[in-house]
């Protein structure tokens, strides 16, 4: 396998062929999740698509239920000593916005907060831009998807026997949540015009198509539609990270 130096070569030499991939539960293909367990999967997922679209690259997956900007910053010097990644796709966002249910449910909708605060989530995101710069490699960034709370007040209402579509609006409905998916996404896409890092733009059809064809049944993650548009998204930005040619007919 062909190896190119990074910053340091005599301590960790960069693999000039091999993309990272940091992600959370859409990375892994789940269509639902049961506490820290994924109970149902799609296929192909979204990395699936990228290695048939990229077969040039070494692609390689790490991810996990709930894995938000706090678990990458955490993790990000291990996995680039581990990896020695050309380029990481940090493809995590949608936890950190997403809403903690358990403690929206148990105060009745009062308390909608997001999973990782927004000073959190940009705190963290700088860090690992940071990190995969001082080892060499190029961080390229996503903005993360959003929910449909129609879908999944009435997922979580099954589970626990509440009217969880009350309590969601109680707390602002779905304008609401699109509201604070709003401002992690603005807030990604200003560190990306800081410190010129790409940030791959959600699909546009992730928010405007039928959410019944965008997302499975529990409203959060994504059908293998939805994986599509973003691998083809996601492609080519990977494709002008290592310089290779764009191609958009790759879904």
């Amino acid at each position: 396998m062909m190896e190119e130096a990074g910053k340091d070569p005599g301590t960790h030499p960069i693999v000039a062929n091999r993309l990272l991939i940091v992600g959370d539960s859409l990375a892994m293909g789940a269509a639902e999740v049961s506490n820290s367990d994924v109970t149902q999967f799609i296929s192909p997922a979204y990395p699936d698509l990228l290695r048939t679209f990229l077969s040039q690259l070494e692609i390689i997956l790490t991810s996990g239920v709930r894995h938000d900007s706090n678990t990458t910053c955490k993790q990000m010097p291990a996995l680039l000593q581990t990896h020695r990644p050309a380029v990481v796709l940090v493809a995590v966002g949608g936890s950190d916005v997403d809403l903690d249910w358990r403690k929206a449910i148990l105060s009745q909708g009062r308390r909608n907060r997001s999973r990782v605060s927004l000073e959190d989530y940009e705190k963290n995101l700088r860090a690992v831009i940071h990190a995969c710069r001082t080892f060499g490699s190029k961080p390229i960034l996503v903005e993360g998807t959003s929910s449909c709370l129609a879908i999944r007040g009435i997922y979580l209402g099954k589970l626990s026997g509440l009217d969880v579509n009350a309590m969601i609006a109680a707390g602002g409905g779905q304008e609401a949540n699109d509201l604070r998916v709003s401002l992690y996404r603005q807030t990604v896409r200003r560190i990306g015009a800081e410190l010129n890092v790409e940030v791959v733009a959600s699909p546009a059809e992730l928010d405007s198509e039928d959410p019944h064809t965008i997302f499975t049944q529990d409203g959060v993650h994504l059908s293998v539609a939805s994986h599509r548009y973003l691998a083809a998204a996601y492609a080519n930005a990977i494709r002008r990270a290592f310089g290779f040619r764009e191609d958009s007919a790759v879904a």
